[in-house]
This record gives structure tokens, sequence and C-alpha cells, in this order.
């Protein structure tokens, strides 16, 4: 996952919430703020666990490389 910015945009494609996609990954919906606040770079077991959740409804996320960048992508 590139970022917070793309763990929103990823969880507001789904059409959930902060507190649904902490429910449906088994977290305290803290950890949803807390990660969608970061900047750079973001995994771990906690991302994880929100990609699978993300990924449940039908949204898939990551990354491809167009001319030597890499681009967050976004599926749904």
């Amino acid at each position: 996952m590139r970022s917070g910015r793309h763990l929103k945009a990823a969880r507001a494609l789904a059409g959930m919430t902060q507190r649904q996609l902490a429910h449906a990954a088994g977290l305290h919906p803290n950890a949803v703020k807390y990660w969608e606040r970061e900047e750079g770079r973001i995994g771990g077991h906690a991302v994880s666990r929100m990609r699978e959740a993300l990924a449940a409804v039908g949204v898939t996320t990551g990354e491809e490389y167009v001319d030597g960048r890499s681009l967050a992508v976004l599926r749904g």
C-alpha cells in the first residue's frame, strides 16, 4: 500500500466507513484512522488485514510502474 491516502481512497471505493473497515478487518477503528493519516509507505499486519477486508468486497490495491515511476492502483 502506497500511503494513508491510498488506503483512504480504497476504503471510499469500497463504500466503507472507517468503523466498517475496522470491523471487517478485526481491528479497532483508531487503527484505520492512524494508518489513513500516514504520509509514507504503509505496511504491517494491520494494513494486511485491511487490504484483505477490502479485497473481500472487491477492491484491490497495488502498484504499477510506468516510465520508471511507481503508481498506486485501485481496482473495484
